[in-house]
């Protein structure tokens, strides 16, 4: 059996467009272990909705959109090929770039607030 745990560099919750993601990937396995390769995906959606507290209840369980893709990049770490057993780290870095011609705004959602700039 093996564990995979992904530990980032930084420990903000902030990020802008064009900063660099930095961490590493850890695989931890009691035994050998063969694999197909090692690939880090990263997606972020939104998601557009109603509050209830401005609409009625029904109309905000239905007003919801479809998730809008904002960003998505992938970054192969390693080939197919066999981890030892023991501790295996992989380093990564991936820029924060938005899909296409999207542009990634400042936000921050709050228990009881809800900002974007």
């Amino acid at each position: 059996m093996a564990s995979v745990d992904v530990r980032l560099s930084s420990l903000t919750k902030i990020y802008h467009e064009g900063d660099t993601l930095k961490g590493i990937v850890v695989v931890e396995s009691k035994s050998p272990l063969t694999h197909q390769g090692v690939s880090l995906v990263l997606e972020g959606n939104v998601i557009l909705s109603l509050s209830s507290k401005n609409v009625g209840r029904i109309e905000a369980m239905y007003s919801n959109s479809k998730p809008i893709p904002i960003i998505y990049s992938t970054l192969d770490l390693v080939k197919a090929g066999r981890f030892q057993e023991g501790v295996t780290e992989l380093p990564f870095e991936m820029a924060l770039q938005p899909s296409s011609s999207t542009t990634l705004y400042e936000t921050y959602h709050g228990v009881n607030i809800q900002i974007q700039v």
